[in-house]
């Protein structure tokens, strides 16, 4: 896979590299401090890995709790951090049926008020 850089952009590729060196971060993070494009810091980070310049250093949760969202940093990938394991369905489960608890007894605490707040005491 060849780079193809345009001179226009080297300020905005050297803003990733030295992020990358001096700390890193995830893809969303490196497009908006150099100013590339969201799928060119992608193509970017990829053409860096597969020459194997950058590493994962931390796996971060997504919307729905799961570990996709890889932050990278400068180094050899061979230390790249590993990724948690899924959690089996038996999880999940125990998890969804513990937030749907807990979210019963905050609307059971919300609901309890009526309207005793209403009324005003003469």
């Amino acid at each position: 896979m060849a780079l193809n850089i345009h001179l226009s952009n080297t300020t905005a590729y050297a803003a990733v590299v030295e992020a990358l060196v001096y700390g890193g971060g995830t893809v969303p993070e490196l497009h908006e401090t150099s100013g590339l494009a969201l799928n060119t810091t992608r193509k970017f980070i990829r053409a860096l890995r597969s020459r194997d310049l950058v590493r994962v250093i931390l796996w971060k949760r997504d919307a729905w709790g799961r570990h996709t969202i890889a932050v990278y940093a400068w180094g050899s990938p061979r230390y790249d951090a590993k990724r948690p394991p899924r959690l089996t369905p038996a999880e999940r489960s125990a998890r969804h049926r513990r937030k749907k608890r807990e979210m019963s007894t905050v609307r059971g605490l919300d609901g309890c008020a009526g309207d005793t707040l209403a009324t005003p005491q003469a």
